[in-house]
Formats: C-alpha cells, sequence, structure tokens
C-alpha cells in the first residue's frame, strides 16, 4: 500500500497471487487504481470472495474532498485477467472519512470500514455495506453505526461478514456508559432480518477483560455460527501475551 506506482509514491499496489496445478502459490498480477495518485495508499484494506476482490485506498481524495477514501473493485475477464469494474464511494461521505480502511465480502455483500467518519457529529466511525445486484453492480444499502452513546466509543480498525452476519470491533471503552472500563474493548454483532435491514444484535465482551486489553481492536474473523475476537494486550498470569476469544 506504500508502493510507488509511475513515480507516484505510496500510491499502493495490490498482489494477486494464484494457485497453479502443482499446488504452488505464484504472483499472478498486480493491481492498481485506474484513477489512483499519489498517496491513496490503495491495497491498505482488501478482501476477496468467489469472483471478486475489492481493494481500498483510504487516503484517496474524492474530487475536493481529501483523504475521503473510496473501494475499487475487480473482476476476471474470460481469459482470467483481473479488471477493474466500478468504484464505491460512500452515499454522504466527506473528507477524512478513510473509506476503505478495512474491508470484508461474502458473496453480493460487502462492508467497507470508513475508520474516522462522523456519527451524530462526533468522529466515532461508520461501515458501509454494498449489495451486488443482478446487474453485476455494487451498490450501498446501509450505513452502520455504534449504539453506544459516549462520544469516546469508536469503531475499531478491524470487521469481518459471514452470510447475515457483520462483526466490528470498538477500540476504545471509557466514559459515562454502564459497565465501561477504559481500553477494555468491546466488539457488536450486526444482523441482517428478514426485513432486509442490518440492526446491531449483541454487544461482546470478555468475561475475564481488564483495562487495557483492547478486546476487538486486532484481528475480528467470523465464519457461520463461531466467531474469533482478537484481544492483542490481554495478559495471562502477568505477562502481555495477548489472547483471542471464541
Amino acid at each position: 500500500y506504500r508502493a510507488a506506482v509511475e513515480g507516484a509514491r505510496t500510491q499502493g499496489k495490490a498482489l494477486v497471487w494464484q494457485r497453479s496445478g502443482d499446488g504452488q502459490w505464484r504472483e499472478f498480477q498486480t493491481l492498481v487504481g485506474g484513477d489512483g495518485g499519489p498517496g491513496d495508499l490503495f491495497g491498505y484494506g482488501v478482501a476477496v470472495s468467489g469472483g471478486v476482490i475489492m481493494v481500498g485506498a483510504y487516503h484517496a481524495d474524492v474530487e475536493n474532498s481529501s483523504l475521503q477514501g473510496a473501494i475499487y473493485v475487480f473482476t476476471q475477464d474470460p481469459n482470467g485477467v483481473w479488471i477493474e469494474r466500478q468504484k464505491l464511494l460512500a452515499n454522504d461521505g466527506g473528507e477524512g472519512d478513510f473509506l476503505g480502511y478495512d474491508l470484508a465480502i461474502d458473496g453480493d455483500i460487502a462492508v467497507g470500514l470508513a475508520y474516522a467518519a462522523r456519527d451524530d457529529q462526533n468522529y466515532r466511525g461508520v461501515a458501509y455495506v454494498f449489495e451486488r445486484g443482478l446487474d453485476e453492480v455494487w451498490v450501498q444499502t446501509e450505513k452502520l453505526t455504534l449504539s453506544a452513546g459516549a462520544d469516546n466509543f469508536r469503531m475499531s480498525q478491524h470487521l469481518a461478514i459471514s452470510g447475515d452476519h457483520i462483526l466490528i470491533g470498538s477500540d476504545v471503552d471509557s466514559g459515562p456508559v454502564p459497565g465501561a472500563v477504559p481500553g477494555i474493548g468491546r466488539a457488536y454483532v450486526f444482523t441482517r432480518y428478514v426485513d432486509g435491514r442490518w440492526r446491531e444484535a449483541q454487544t461482546l465482551m470478555a468475561g475475564d477483560g481488564a483495562q487495557g486489553d483492547g478486546f476487538g481492536t486486532s484481528g475480528l474473523a467470523i465464519d457461520g455460527g463461531r466467531l474469533v475476537v482478537g484481544s492483542p494486550n490481554a495478559q495471562h498470569e502477568g505477562a502481555p501475551t495477548g489472547a483471542a476469544y471464541v
């Protein structure tokens, strides 16, 4: 994501590796944003599902809006070459949102994190849901925000999706909220209900969490009925070993 492209510093690239018939993975193609420019950081967030690759450029400028961020969609042509098909932007995006900081995709649903976007005038972060229609075009269908009322809650740098569930971490947990402990962290589960809308369904916290653990601030993963949340600063027997909660 810091690679130069034809002299444009930190424009960024994404490398596609493909498994050959002998089972070995080999570099196949280099992806860049078709309208990319210096400092875009293309490739910081990436996701792949089936025949779709999405790449985030969270420092990309959008017209006169600096650092708004963008997501590029690639699919393969009949020869197997990856071609840029679409550029996704938030419908209400603004300067400094950082859309594309992290991405997740599962089938016809993708979610992109705008890490610094405003939520009720506070910079708590927003996650945008995009869905692919029968015409193969991706459109924004939802904007996800955290329900916690404190200004110092914000979405972490990671999210994940599986089927009808999206998992998003919260990297700050302090302030006038019941049960809040500074730096312990939380993870939020959003579920798509029968009406097609996504709603916050559950808040997850570590049963033995402590101040500064950072639960939800590192890796997140979800697959069907099982999810894993990282807590990189958690201690075990006094040592900062980190932990993962299932």
